[in-house]
């Protein structure tokens, strides 16, 4: 049986009209971007209460701050967002190109990336003098 946000999946990838909780669901961060003139500082990332997806990738139990959680998903480009486990042992899984699922599980937050930083290639400057 298929819960209602499944059904409104399957029928908004069909005529192509997913709101951002339908991309979550398929596994798809959120692309949208800050508005015009915006301040709102990079990496930006989405939180959800009480919420994990499977198969994350378990992180060492000595990751016990959130922050360090969220700099090794920045580390992993195929990292799309995490599970931070408050109860532990194990508090940090990552998430790699897709969130699997939705579950409601009491004590965890899902930390969705939705943009990273722009990032800089050593090396690569612009030819340019003044």
């Amino acid at each position: 049986m298929f819960t209602e946000l499944a059904r409104n999946v399957l029928t908004c990838r069909l005529d192509k009209s997913c709101n951002a909780a339908e991309d979550v669901w398929l596994g798809v961060a959120a692309q949208t971007p800050p508005a015009t003139g915006s301040t709102q500082a990079c990496p930006r990332w989405s939180t959800h209460n009480n919420r994990n997806s499977l198969y994350g990738i378990r992180q060492p139990a000595t990751v016990t701050a959130v922050e360090d959680c969220r700099a090794a998903c920045l580390a992993d480009q195929r990292c799309v967002g995490l599970d931070w486990n408050h109860q532990g042992p194990i508090h940090c899984w990552l998430h790699r190109d897709r969130l699997n699922g939705l579950y409601g599980t009491p004590g965890v937050t899902q930390h969705v990336l939705v943009e990273r930083c722009p990032s800089t290639t050593p090396g690569k400057m612009s030819s340019t003098r003044e």
